[in-house]
């Protein structure tokens, strides 16, 4: 390829690093439209899809690599294909692109970035992954119906990519309005033993931000971006909104899993500009000074051990016998009153219960959150969706204070700061203890890199409950 590349190659390079897959030197570039283009449920939609196949796509395509494109449709995708030909796959060379595999799996987009050397060009790239891996459910929605989101979404664990593409969209002013990296601190910053946290990543941008600044090519993408934004209120997602940090994480399990590749494993993050900035993206300055301030006392930032992990009886117990520092923990009964607990809820300046004091101790929120978890699974209540509380548990947990009793409820305790063990005759929940000063023994910060690393604490380190 010539050194500049054009907008609609621009274009198109998006759509093969969003959806593309080439085997025996046949390109497939996939369109995972399921019910938003599908003939049966959406035949209006599925037609202005063909269309822009036919109309807009196969012309610049033709024009830019010389080769025709023709398409499938099936129950779960809309597929493009053509001949790999030479011209094609020595343009995918000269931009560091792969030409054999599932491309996003592998891509590396550095010197196709510097290439895009403009907005226009940035913006059509961008229009590519939008009409290959941009959903527009109506479902992504910053909390409430009236803040909706473009989510781009991707399977695997190419992170480099992801934070390449955070900071070519930064560059056209389409700041992230949330980043969940395929990693537990991200998926499963609550829960140290859940196992189903590989969800890919999603990279989330606010939709009035994207249709302000960024591009589309399919009009039946730009027409249902149209109709969400008739929910939402204009807001963009400005680069000076303050950052935050929705608590502590726990300290999960698989964060040294050898599936995570070298560059992210081993450490946990607090934030997603953290992960950017470990990986080498770019942040702003003030994303800097704030990470850095964090950072200083990483103890408030994490608890060890699980923040709260559900499930059936005889699966905690499991987790239990193979978590050393549980397995060597001795359990007994606590006196627990309902009246004394609420007490506690109510009371605002004790954060912890059954603990050393009011600092270090079980988090009265999860425990509270356990207790109403094990009530509802026993009575087999449909105010469970699986393990998920339906509600606000406030008053979720007020409407089940009653059949606490009932419900044959126990809180066992242990003798060392580990995890209390809230159970019924068939379910149990743990809940991890917090103390800062066994969390300062735990925690390493790399003041450079600001590469954070957690230890599994020991069970003889853990501070002794009288």
């Amino acid at each position: 390829m010539e050194n500049n590349i054009d907008t609609d190659q621009a274009y198109i390079l998006g759509l093969i690093v969003g959806g593309g897959i080439i085997t025996n030197n046949r390109l497939v570039i996939n369109l995972p439209y399921r019910n938003w283009g599908s003939l049966k449920v959406n035949p209006g939609r599925a037609g202005e899809i063909s269309e822009y196949i036919i109309k807009t796509l196969k012309p610049i395509w033709k024009n830019s690599y010389n080769s025709d494109i023709s398409y499938t449709v099936d129950v779960r995708s809309w597929q493009i294909f053509c001949e790999l030909n030479e011209q094609l796959k020595e343009s995918l060379k000269a931009v560091g692109l792969p030409t054999s595999g599932t491309i996003k799996e592998t891509a590396n987009i550095k010197i196709l970035s510097d290439k895009l050397n403009n907005a226009t060009k940035i913006k059509r790239f961008i229009a590519g992954l939008t009409d290959t891996i941009g959903s527009l459910a109506k479902s992504h929605r910053h909390r409430v119906d009236t803040n909706q989101i473009i989510s781009f979404e991707f399977s695997g664990k190419n992170f480099k990519l992801i934070a390449d593409l955070v900071n070519l969209f930064e560059k056209i002013g389409c700041y992230p309005d949330q980043v969940l990296w395929n990693h537990p601190n991200f998926h499963s910053s609550n829960d140290r033993y859940y196992p189903s946290w590989r969800k890919g990543f999603k990279l989330r941008i606010r939709l009035y931000d994207y249709m302000l600044k960024g591009n589309f090519v399919s009009e039946a993408k730009r027409l249902s971006a149209e109709e969400n934004a008739l929910l939402q209120r204009a807001e963009e997602k400005s680069l000076n909104d303050k950052p935050s940090i929705n608590g502590r994480t726990t300290l999960h399990m698989d964060e040294y899993s050898e599936w995570l590749p070298s560059n992210v494993r081993g450490l946990h993050y607090i934030h997603y500009s953290h992960m950017l900035y470990v990986l080498g993206g770019a942040v702003s300055a003030e994303m800097y000074e704030f990470l850095n301030e964090k950072l200083e006392h990483p103890e408030l930032l994490f608890i060890p051990f699980t923040m709260l992990t559900k499930g059936e009886k005889k699966d905690i117990y499991e987790i239990i016998q193979h978590e050393d520092y549980l397995k060597k923990s001795t359990y007994s009964d606590v006196n627990f009153s309902i009246y004394d607990f609420q007490s506690k809820l109510d009371n605002k300046k004790i954060n912890t219960v059954y603990g050393i004091d009011e600092y270090r101790g079980f988090p009265k929120n999860q425990v509270q959150h356990a207790i109403t978890y094990v009530v509802l699974a026993q009575m087999g209540s449909d105010k469970l969706k699986g393990k998920r509380v339906l509600g606000k548990i406030d008053e979720v947990y007020k409407s089940i204070r009653n059949q606490i009793d009932e419900c044959g409820v126990k809180i066992k305790r242990p003798d060392r700061g580990t995890c209390l063990l809230i159970e019924t005759k068939d379910y149990a929940a743990l809940v991890g203890f917090l103390d800062d000063e066994l969390n300062k023994k735990l925690v390493s910060v790399d003041k450079k890199s600001l590469k954070m690393t957690i230890r599994n604490p020991r069970f003889e380190e853990c501070p002794v409950l009288l």
